[in-house]
């Protein structure tokens, strides 16, 4: 499958035209990992856009300028733009980055095509397809929401049990400590902290996103 063609990139170009950089970097950098022959490069391009743009929403100056940076590179030494507007993508990026520098607000473009196609080859491979490539799409948020649920709530959690375990004194053995958390973690200090936690980092994911669509 071309490049351009797959389900992925297709959904990350339109996460980073509605303004959803992170997630959209969450695909580019599937991609790149997976990409051969010049894929790779032409792939990064679009992901070090899309996480420069992030590092800059998130007050982030000098990495959101490094990427960017790398991202023109990028673009002046790519050779096959597979029907993108590269060139003026570049150029909006290249003034966005020059009004970081000048602690100013940057504006930040869509990814043009020259060509409809890119954009409109989900409807031409008909419904079977669009409903694989739904699901698809299904098992990719779910994907995500694990990432966040690891390492929010069940990292934290492993964490504070294992520290409970090496410094507090108690008269059960440890093998029934740990298999039945008997005599540990008091208050359920292990389990709500990283609840706090996980439901707090799910509250500013959906704040930002509700801030970002307006925008859009």
């Amino acid at each position: 499958m071309e490049l351009i063609d797959d389900p992925r990139f297709l959904r990350g170009i339109a996460l980073f035209n509605d303004g959803d950089y992170l997630e959209a970097s969450d695909l580019f950098e599937e991609l790149f990992f997976e990409g051969v022959r010049d894929e790779p490069d032409f792939i990064r391009i679009f992901l070090q856009f899309s996480v420069g743009i992030f590092h800059a929403q998130t007050g982030q100056w000098r990495p959101a300028v490094e990427r960017i940076e790398e991202g023109l590179r990028l673009v002046a030494a790519n050779e096959n733009d597979r029907g993108f507007d590269l060139v003026a993508l570049a150029a909006a990026m290249n003034a966005g980055m020059k009004a970081l520098q000048m602690k100013q607000i940057a504006l930040w473009p869509q990814i043009a095509c020259h060509t409809r196609y890119a954009f409109h080859a989900q409807r031409e491979t008909g419904e079977d397809q669009s409903r694989t490539d739904s699901a698809y799409f299904d098992v990719m948020s779910i994907r995500r929401e694990l990432r966040w649920f690891l390492g929010f709530f069940m990292l934290p959690m492993v964490i504070l049990i294992s520290i409970d375990l090496a410094f507090s004194h108690s008269p059960l053995p440890l093998w029934r400590r740990v298999t039945s958390l008997e005599d540990t973690c008091s208050y359920g200090i292990c389990f709500i902290a990283p609840a706090i936690l996980y439901v707090a980092a799910l509250m500013i994911r959906i704040s930002r996103k509700s801030l970002r669509r307006p925008e859009a």
